[in-house]
């Protein structure tokens, strides 16, 4: 028993002590990293991070540039006359062209009916079942609808043989 609690004092010993050496090298590794980072940090410029705006850029002015006097601004030099400056020729401005593709479509709005009120609906639909029943299809009711300017229920747009058996399942049903 005794020989136990030897051999259980030693191993304690030993773990004890190889905790604080571990204790030991964590902290020397972390005062190398953070020396390292710090050297990285000294050497190398501050990257500029990623989707982050640059900075508005400072305009200097330009400076003039000499321009090498000729024979004709020596003359004028020496003689006192005065050079005329050029007139700048106006710029031609383009005219813009109007799209007919707006104009098109603010008539269609205009020339659009009201759309029928309760009777025009119920008429409406007694014309798809009339001409359902005998035997048209619903492309040429819609087809019907168009050349007899009956508006549609919203008053814009077009009679579709999608809506002619819509109306028609709905009003059968």
């Amino acid at each position: 028993m005794e020989e136990l609690k030897k051999d259980l004092e030693a191993v304690f010993n030993e773990l004890t002590s190889l905790a604080k050496k571990t204790g030991q090298l964590i902290e020397a590794l972390e005062k190398a990293a953070k020396t390292k980072v710090e050297e990285k940090a000294k050497e190398k410029p501050a990257r500029k991070k990623p989707g982050r705006k640059p900075k508005a850029k400072t305009v200097r002015p330009q400076k003039e540039k000499k321009v090498k006097a000729t024979k004709a601004t020596k003359a004028a030099k020496t003689t006192g006359a005065k050079k005329e400056k050029a007139k700048p020729k106006p710029e031609k401005r383009k005219a813009k062209a109007v799209k007919p593709a707006a104009s098109k479509r603010k008539a269609a709005k205009k020339v659009a009916k009201p759309a029928p009120a309760g009777d025009g609906r119920d008429n409406v639909l007694k014309i798809i079942v009339d001409m359902r029943q005998n035997g048209s299809s619903y492309d040429e009711i819609a087809q019907h609808l168009q050349a007899e300017k009956i508006p549609t229920f919203s008053g814009r747009g077009q009679w579709r043989r999608q809506t002619v058996h819509k109306l028609y399942q709905q009003h059968t049903s």
